[in-house]
């Protein structure tokens, strides 16, 4: 009987034992499985650690370059509007290439399809300066063209009067140009012809009411917003040419996109635009504000 229960309880004891030790054994892998998914877990945190340092950096260096982008603006925009002389000649001799030199018109190739304008222009406060030769209309930041490719920050627009009422071989009273920079330092201009119709364009009404004097610092009307797509038409065909910008600083080696569709304004705003850029002495600016009986936007919408 003894020996009897010694057996059992031996047995029992060996059972314990075989379910301590498989126990332990799960509590071991257990812990080796934590212990790996730990070291995982860890490696993630220190990649996603280094991604943010680099974005960190990337972004530091973003600021950078658009603090000093600003600054080179602001530069170039009181050394000439933004703009680049031609290279080796001064502003005069410049212009007075542009009016003896007429543009070179850039045959489109039967098999390719003419890239697309892609104006992406932004709405902003009115800031407007006379040059002497147009009225220049200083865009809100960050307004792109993209063609072909390429994409071109708007720098101003330019409203002038064309030699002989004729702009790349095209009739208008007065002509509107979109002057963009690429990145590497290439100038496109977008020229939209301007013609007398029964309609105003509410965005020239508004430039003309606050031109300063020809050479005066710009003016700034925060409560007045303007958007320059107003000054385009529905229709973006064009033909291409090559020359040098009509209007100070008068840069070369341009490319213009010539707008076969014209946009309309009225008689009375051809004459107040030819005045001021006659140097006519205007009538003082007007109120901020602009007053509720200026003209409906016409823009793209009524053209001709």
């Amino acid at each position: 009987m003894k020996l009897f229960l010694r057996i059992i309880l031996f047995g029992l004891l060996g059972a314990l034992m075989a379910a301590l030790g498989t126990l332990a054994a799960v509590k071991w892998g257990q812990a080796a499985h934590h212990r790996s998914e730990a070291e995982k877990l860890a490696e993630i945190v220190a990649t996603q650690r280094d991604r943010i340092s680099a974005l960190e950096t990337d972004v530091e260096a973003l600021e950078t370059t658009a603090r000093n982008r600003e600054a080179r603006l602001r530069a170039l925009e009181k050394a000439g509007g933004g703009l680049v002389a031609v290279a080796g000649t001064d502003t005069q001799q410049a212009c007075q290439l542009a009016r003896d030199t007429p543009l070179t018109a850039q045959p489109a190739k039967a098999d390719v399809r003419p890239a697309a304008l892609e104006p992406r222009y932004r709405q902003g406060p009115l800031r407007v300066a006379h040059t002497g030769q147009s009225i220049r209309l200083y865009p809100a930041p960050g307004g792109v063209l993209k063609v072909g490719g390429e994409t071109a920050e708007l720098i101003n627009v330019d409203v002038h009067q064309p030699p002989q009422g004729l702009f790349a071989g095209m009739a208008a009273a007065l002509v509107a140009q979109f002057v963009h920079r690429t990145q590497d330092g290439k100038l496109i201009a977008v020229s939209v012809p301007l013609r007398e119709s029964a309609f105003q364009n509410r965005t020239l009404w508004t430039m003309a009411q606050h031109v300063p004097a020809a050479g005066a610092a710009p003016a700034e009307v925060g409560t007045v917003s303007v958007d320059p797509a107003s000054l385009l038409p529905e229709n973006l065909g064009y033909d291409l040419y090559t020359g040098v910008l009509p209007v100070p600083p008068c840069s070369g080696g341009v490319s213009f996109y010539r707008l076969r569709s014209p946009v309309g304004l009225s008689r009375e705003q051809v004459a107040k635009l030819r005045a001021l850029l006659a140097g006519t002495p205007a009538s003082p600016p007007a109120a901020a504000a602009v007053p509720a009986a200026a003209p409906a936007a016409h823009g793209k919408t009524a053209q001709r």
